[in-house]
């Protein structure tokens, strides 16, 4: 064959081998660096504080929504503490609100 009946070989190919080799050298940090993330993450995530929120929508059948809201009034710490002794420090707040399109339905949200 002459040179010019050669077909050209390219010098800048991907050979996955090579970057296998990379990989297998560095494998400590790869493995270190997953590690070191991995417990950090963990670590804040149990330091976080525990928050909750919950919300509830009640039916009520004998009395409507806005009748109830005026009995009970504004639920502040003193009723809330009536109404779980042994929990009331852990309830930051609680809104009694009517739903717009019904009269029989209540949104508890705390």
């Amino acid at each position: 064959m002459s040179q010019q009946e050669r077909p050209e070989t390219y010098e800048d190919e991907i050979n996955l081998y090579d970057y296998w080799k990379v990989i297998v050298k560095r494998k400590s940090l790869i493995i270190g660096l997953f590690l070191v993330v991995t417990v950090a993450s963990s670590i804040i995530s149990l330091l976080m504080p525990k928050i909750y929120r919950g919300e509830v929508v009640l039916k009520l059948p004998a009395i409507t929504s806005k009748e109830l809201l005026s009995v009970i009034g504004k639920i502040d710490a003193e009723k809330v503490k009536n109404i779980l002794p042994t929990t009331h420090h852990l309830i930051a707040d609680v809104k009694l609100n009517a739903l717009k399109d019904s009269a029989d339905k209540l949104q508890f949200n705390h």
